[in-house]
């Protein structure tokens, strides 16, 4: 009986062990690599530059230690704006939008280096857990609440930074924002607007990102089974010289938490006033789905400026008009 039960084991083990060691296979498998690739950086960029706080730069303390960088746009107003940039970004790249919200629009904004990103503290590319961009967000909004007891605060991003606030929409756990605005926000890859455009699916000569899928669905099926060992592994890369502002890879648990893991659900989360953005010709998103996807959100509005790009939309003038009007509806 017992060299039955012995082999019984012995078998199970295989059964088990083998679909494990097949996922194995998939997570360390090679990265891809990219036909030309960009010179490597002569600096130093493992770590991001130090934030240096004045007037118009604050330093903001996470749970963690970890110090996060942002710029404040002071409008003396009783409403405030959380900005998050983009992927492979920082809040450099969203200075105009902050100056024509604190000049035209007459609000408040603090536009802030991910962490990770700029002059932000923590790892190029990488963060410790998945959700720890939207804990970090908690945060922010906690210690604007302390300084700016009455203030209404409203979270913003631009893409990846989109994303981020559609993960803390969908969270119970966190201090609630007032509203919400959007700037080509990242929906997740099941939404109807991520799904690539037909001029898209053409294969370019020289692709400038690529994705290290085996690896990403390894780590998604460890993931469901509470395997997380190896999710700082990097999944997303990008073909261009890493440098001290952003990083040119992520990993998978980065990755995972730049978009909401069901848009639906973070949709459907509340019923705070939003206002979506989008530009007509977003070569990352299909803007023409954007209205019937944000429709699921019972307080939302979606603006497509015309002929305008996914970057683009955050340097145009036009985007202007919708936001102004939109927060004095806010203030009524």
């Amino acid at each position: 009986m017992k060299k039955v039960l012995l082999t019984i084991t012995k078998i199970l083990a295989f059964l088990v062990g083998l679909p494990l060691i097949v996922i194995l296979g998939m997570v360390f498998s090679p990265a891809p690599t990219f036909t030309n690739p960009a010179p490597s950086s002569k600096t130093d960029s493992s770590e991001p530059l130090t934030c240096e706080p004045s007037s118009t730069v604050r330093c903001l303390p996470m749970r963690d230690g970890t110090t996060l960088a942002a710029s404040w746009y002071e409008a003396n107003s009783d409403i405030t704006i959380v900005l998050l940039h983009g992927i492979k970004s920082n809040r450099s790249e969203m200075e105009n939008i902050a100056q024509m919200i604190q000049d035209q629009v007459g609000i408040n904004v603090l536009s802030v280096d991910l962490r990770g990103h700029g002059n932000s503290g923590g790892s190029r590319g990488d963060i410790q857990y998945i959700g720890q961009y939207e804990d970090d967000l908690a945060d922010i909004v906690k210690i604007l609440r302390k300084e700016r007891p009455n203030e209404t605060i409203i979270i913003s991003g631009h893409s990846m930074g989109g994303g981020i606030v559609m993960r803390y929409a969908s969270r119970n756990d966190v201090p609630k924002a007032d509203a919400y605005l959007l700037f080509a926000p990242h929906l997740g890859i099941a939404s109807p607007t991520s799904q690539p455009r037909a001029e898209q699916t053409q294969p370019m000569e020289q692709p400038t990102v690529q994705i290290h899928l085996v690896r990403t669905i390894g780590l998604s099926i460890l993931n469901m089974m509470n395997i997380t060992i190896f999710n700082k592994l990097d999944t997303l890369y990008f073909n261009v010289s890493e440098n001290l502002d952003q990083p040119n890879h992520y990993s998978y648990r980065a990755m995972a938490s730049s978009a909401p893991d069901d848009y639906v659900a973070a949709l459907t989360a509340d019923n705070l006033p939003m206002l979506v953005i989008i530009g007509e010709n977003d070569e990352a998103f299909r803007a023409e789905e954007y209205p019937n996807v944000i429709s699921l959100h019972t307080n939302g509005e979606v603006v497509i400026i015309p002929e305008e790009t996914h970057d683009g939309i955050i340097q145009n003038q036009e985007v202007i008009p919708s936001i102004q009007n939109w927060i004095a509806a806010l203030k009524k």
